[in-house]
């Protein structure tokens, strides 16, 4: 097979002491990923999976959209968010890839700004300089081997074709509900879904159906969207990581974080191991992942295995049920109540989707093997 060298910038965090300085401080730098992108022609892409009839709603672009076939994975063309009739071209991108440029290709972002376990932004990225040129008194540690690691996985979701395009690895296209009516098909691009819309593949809309009849027993849903599956292979399984990851939110993580603050060593215990596995899901340092609510999720990062997910799922259930709902719980009546009932509207549908649809299908063994899933797209 053709492949085509290409340099990466990647930014890194390190510590370090600048020369005439006496205290350590952290700095972002820039190395240099060079990778071997597959070059493949045209007709060795066929339609994988194609939608139809796409609701209004959810378009990303046209009511029909085709993934194509690549290496047992789904693949679209990068392409501007706003026109798309315009394709990322392979020319631009690399030379914008080659220099950290802040985009790719008109709102197309550069997901290698964000590859370690706590976001650079935009400024940092564009003022960083290889440490190798800049003169340091004590260089300290960083998290270089950690961001290319998680660059090259990035890369692999990066394919060439021979008519020029730059094309991604995408989840697929999912069902999922986003009201009490309706189960409509979204034909996403590359970010995994969020699991509180309780998102199902592509292949599993019996499932979705049978999940929103479970949920709300007194209606009848709806389906908008056709789905046709042309090579069942290609098409990623990633609704065990949606759901866990909607079970392990952001939010709950934080209100964990607030509970056990003080609290007795077993609380602190629990509620530490519930929002590390939560942040473990997306790739995130822990206080990152706690204090910074809006930052994006690290890009390239190892699939979770299934156990991870359901160490995640477990370790949040238990806090909330062991520790924030218990009777000697440091939160106030009124906050407990609150907190409650919060907690029975959007985490114990989950957990009960998760339970009936999803705990079982996991793969559970000592060396767990993956799930298929894309390694490129924001986490929710």
């Amino acid at each position: 097979m053709r492949t085509e060298r290409v340099s990466i910038a990647v930014p890194y965090r390190a510590n370090v002491v600048p020369r005439g300085a006496r205290s350590p401080r952290e700095v972002v730098y820039r190395t240099t990923l060079p990778v071997d992108l597959p070059v493949v022609a045209p007709g060795d892409l066929p339609v994988a999976v194609s939608c139809r009839n796409i609701p209004a709603r959810y378009l990303t672009d046209r009511p029909i959209r085709e993934y194509v076939g690549w290496g047992g994975s789904l693949w679209l063309p990068m392409h501007d968010h706003d026109d798309p009739d315009l394709l990322l071209r392979a020319g631009t991108a690399l030379r914008r890839l080659a220099v950290g440029a802040e985009d790719l290709e008109d709102g197309e972002t550069n997901p290698f700004a964000h590859v370690g376990p706590r976001p650079v932004s935009k400024d940092a990225f564009l003022r960083a300089r290889p440490i190798e040129d800049v003169l340091l008194k004590e260089h300290l540690a960083d998290d270089r081997q950690t961001c290319l690691a998680h660059a090259a996985r990035l890369a692999s979701d990066l394919l060439l074709c021979g008519d020029g395009r730059v094309l991604r690895r995408s989840c697929g296209p999912f069902f999922a509900s986003f009201d009490d009516k309706t189960i409509d098909l979204v034909a996403a691009r590359f970010a995994p879904p969020s699991g509180a819309h309780h998102p199902f593949g592509p292949a599993r809309l019996a499932e979705a159906v049978e999940c929103f009849s479970m949920l709300a027993p007194d209606r009848t849903a709806k389906v908008r969207g056709e789905v046709a599956i042309h090579d069942p292979a290609c098409v990623p399984d990633f609704d065990a990581l949606a759901t866990a990851r909607g079970v392990s939110a952001r939010y709950w993580a934080r209100i964990f974080d607030v509970v056990s603050d003080g609290a007795d060593t077993d609380r602190r215990v629990a509620a530490e191991a519930a929002i590390a596995a939560a942040a473990k899901l997306r790739g995130f340092d822990r206080h990152y992942f706690v204090d910074r609510e809006r930052s994006p999720a690290p890009e390239g990062i190892e699939t979770p295995s299934p156990r991870e997910l359901l160490d995640a799922v477990e370790s949040v259930r238990g806090f909330a049920e062991d520790h924030m709902f218990a009777a000697d719980s440091p939160a106030s009546p009124a906050t407990l109540a609150s907190l409650r009932d919060l907690w029975e509207r959007t985490i114990q549908p989950m957990l009960a989707r998760w339970d009936v649809f999803e705990r079982d299908r996991l793969p559970i063994a000592d060396t767990a093997p993956e799930l298929g899933l894309p390694t490129i797209g924001a986490a929710p």
